[in-house]
């Protein structure tokens, strides 16, 4: 196997080629363009497999040289401390050590969907962005207020209909109420941006059955639903719930040396989004009344002494549990089974 290390730059790009006893066979420099990425590639022998670190221009190689019949592997860099962490540093080198490592089988690879799966996490992303972006803009429109000492509570200063009066308790300075106007255009056209990029995820969720399984799930809203659909991707990746676990930030890193354990805490290396839908879950299915989260959440704590964040951290657990069994035999939710599904 001929393993094609990359260290890509938006102007060039290093090759280096090392076989599958670990020799060097072949090195070059190219500038990024797609025909000379493709005539490169394709001078090498088979069997052969292209090795790149994760970064802006990962997909478009992948996207290139995978429909061309090539094999490409997305590495994290988290993982290639050797390249990362090296006194000795610059692209010859990187490209050779990538090889290398991914020749004696010490690369982690990153998952990257394809085609209309992945303009569906594409779609996503940019939504959550467009809210974040949304929030930061209303706290700055608060901000300009309270500066000015007007007390500015609730949601009527958002509201277009009540955004005059607002304007009126501002004091008589020509740029300040310039600034606040032009928060307000801002806010205004995010909310309408927003609203545009929630129907096109509309469109794009009927493509995706499993959407259905996971709205019946407590706590799954419509935006949940279609935020795990959109970075899980596939979830045959996963072979067990406990790897899931750990994808979703609900999983325990443990380390041990010698029979004794010196590290056992959550893991620190996880998907912020999905963490972020399963703390979203648990807290409204804990507002909840009648399901079987719930009915487990006040058996750990009442019955058992639970402290309520370790309690929560079990439900968490649970829920995500039924998402991965439900989503994985794709039958529907039902609270009277363990974890929502039959067993297999």
């Amino acid at each position: 196997m001929n393993n094609i290390g990359i260290d890509v730059h938006i102007k060039s790009m290093d090759f280096c080629v090392v076989n599958d006893i670990g020799s060097i066979s072949k090195r070059h420099k190219i500038s990024t363009s797609e025909k000379d990425l493709v005539e490169f590639v394709k001078s090498v022998g088979k069997p052969r497999v292209v090795v790149i670190e994760e970064g802006c221009l990962a997909n478009w190689i992948k996207d290139v040289l995978e429909s061309r019949g090539e094999k490409v592997v997305i590495t994290d860099p988290k993982e290639n401390r050797w390249i990362g962490q090296s006194t000795q540093k610059n692209d010859r080198l990187d490209a050779e050590k990538l090889a290398k490592l991914h020749c004696g089988g010490y690369t982690k690879e990153i998952v990257h969907l394809g085609g209309s799966k992945r303009y569906f996490k594409e779609l996503v992303m940019y939504y959550h962005d467009e809210v974040k972006n949304r929030t930061r803009i209303k706290n700055k429109l608060k901000a300009k207020f309270r500066q000015n000492g007007i007390a500015c509570s609730g949601k009527s200063v958002y509201q277009p209909e009540s955004q005059q009066k607002w304007l009126e308790k501002l004091p008589g300075q020509e740029h300040l109420t310039w600034q606040v106007k032009g928060l307000m255009k801002q806010l205004k056209f995010l909310d309408e941006h927003i609203q545009d990029t929630l129907t096109q995820i509309k469109k794009e969720a009927k493509k995706y059955i499993e959407l259905t399984l996971l709205l019946g799930i407590p706590g799954i809203s419509w935006i949940n639903a279609t935020t795990l659909m959109a970075f899980v991707g596939d979830i045959n990746r996963f072979s067990n719930k406990k790897k899931f676990w750990m994808y979703v930030g609900l999983g325990m890193m443990k380390r041990e040396s010698s029979e004794k354990i010196y590290q056992n805490h959550l893991s620190i290396d996880y998907n912020r989004s999905l963490k972020k839908v399963f703390k979203m879950a648990t807290k409204a299915i804990l507002r909840a009344k009648g399901n079987a989260f719930k009915k487990q959440y006040l058996k750990l704590t009442l019955e058992q002494g639970l402290l309520p964040h370790r309690a929560e951290l079990s439900v968490a657990r649970s829920l995500a549990a039924t998402v991965y069994g439900v989503w994985k035999h794709g039958t529907a939710y039902d609270e009277n089974l363990r974890h929502g599904v039959r067993a297999a």
